[in-house]
């Protein structure tokens, strides 16, 4: 398909033909780089219509290629008013299951929203899980008095709390709630033991049966609604305070403005 191109451009970002001469790289890694070009060198001499160099001294190097010089540029990172929403389901990899349960619900919310990311905790078992994913960002676990301190750093929008209904889970308690309005954010929540008595369906998070598309469904709604995001949020805040009362709530939700933007969602 060589042809119907316009130009075919090798870019070189580093002098990687002399890697294995660097005695600062790992050795493993030099070679494992010069072998790679090696192996790929005529391939790209044949494919390539032409050379470019982000140094001059990379140009002075390899001026014999006619290498023209492109150095890097600064672009600015999105302003907060234009930075994407993320929303994060925060484990330890004792709850591989429900990371696994996760994967095709991300797949989806991830296509439905391409202006969100994704963040979870985990290490390579965890990346080759989401592998494929658009937007995935695997943040390494850390000690818990270091995620207190990450947590005081950064501000989500959604939480994520999947359960199983297992004799193990239904002993744990709702540490959850706590971790994800500490990030600032609205929780969509299994409508199971230890939530359940908990949230409030609609004021304090979401409550979902453990069905994708309903997960789906009350992510993107909550991704979608800065207003329903600050209520369930807000509540939230107030029950983690102590300040929530769970029977006063739900005598007086039909005077809550969040009740018609949750009443499609189901949660039963």
């Amino acid at each position: 398909q060589r042809q119907k191109l316009a130009a075919v451009v090798y870019l070189m970002d580093d002098d990687i033909p002399s890697a294995v001469r660097a005695s600062e790289l790992p050795l493993l890694y030099a070679t494992k780089t010069v072998w790679r070009y090696a192996r790929m060198r005529r391939r790209l001499q044949r494919l390539c219509s032409e050379v470019w160099v982000s140094t001059p001294e990379l140009a002075r190097r390899y001026a014999a290629s006619a290498p023209q010089l492109r150095e890097p540029r600064y672009y600015a990172t999105a302003s907060a008013a234009e930075r994407p929403m993320v929303y994060f389901y925060h484990g330890t990899w004792a709850h591989r299951r429900e990371m696994e349960w996760l994967v095709p619900v991300v797949r989806r919310v991830q296509e439905i929203m391409p202006g969100a990311c994704f963040e979870i905790m985990g290490t390579t078992r965890v990346r080759r899980l989401y592998r494929g994913i658009p937007r995935v960002r695997v943040v390494h676990p850390m000690s818990w008095t270091d995620y207190l301190a990450y947590a005081g750093t950064v501000r989500y929008d959604v939480g994520l709390a999947p359960c199983f209904n297992t004799e193990f889970n239904r002993a744990r308690s709702h540490n959850k709630i706590f971790d994800i309005t500490r990030l600032g954010a609205a929780g969509v929540y299994s409508k199971l033991l230890p939530y359940t008595g908990k949230i409030v369906h609609g004021l304090t998070g979401l409550l979902c049966e453990n069905d994708e598309e309903a997960w789906v469904k009350a992510i993107t709604s909550l991704l979608q609604n800065e207003e329903l995001r600050a209520s369930m949020y807000r509540g939230a805040v107030q029950w983690c305070q102590g300040l929530f009362h769970t029977d006063t709530a739900v005598q007086g939700i039909s005077g809550d403005p969040s009740k018609e933007l949750v009443a499609g969602l189901r949660t039963a």
